[in-house]
């Protein structure tokens, strides 16, 4: 959608400024977003940063071309016991909305998902990909 036709110019310059495309004929490449739940403050998740860097190499040696981008992700060990519980429910939909915004609003051809724990990890399944029509794998960090 984004890469061909005269109207669509603009959107294709903003994605060389983004440093991504090297080549000319990279935009003619399937472009995959990397989709990821790395926060600071969630200790099962403060390493999925690195495992996205490793997707992203191993993307591109693919002959992709990769486009990271984050989720939230909300603790319910650190949640627990206040006001914070009650965002945990909440998180699901956020997580699925917030995925699905970004990768249909940017036309992606494919997702990697890199989730970890119950509330991430089930939304990436629950995306609705039929109407997505895209290529996704989900990557499980146990």
């Amino acid at each position: 959608m984004i890469k061909k036709g005269a109207q669509q110019a603009p959107a294709r310059s903003l994605l060389h400024a983004t440093g991504a495309l090297h080549k000319p004929t990279d935009m003619n490449k399937p472009f995959v977003a990397i989709c990821n739940s790395y926060i600071d403050i969630v200790p099962g998740h403060v390493h999925l940063r690195e495992l996205a860097d490793i997707a992203k190499d191993a993307i591109r040696e693919a002959g992709a071309i990769p486009f990271k981008f984050n989720t939230i992700g909300v603790d319910n060990g650190i949640a627990m016991g206040h006001i914070g519980m009650r965002y945990s429910l909440p998180s699901r939909k956020i997580i699925a909305d917030a995925a699905e915004t970004v990768i249909n609003a940017h036309w992606f051809d494919g997702v990697f998902y890199i989730p970890n724990c119950d509330k991430i990890t089930q939304e990436c399944y629950l995306q609705p990909y039929v109407q997505m029509s895209q290529l996704f794998f989900v990557q499980v960090v146990q």
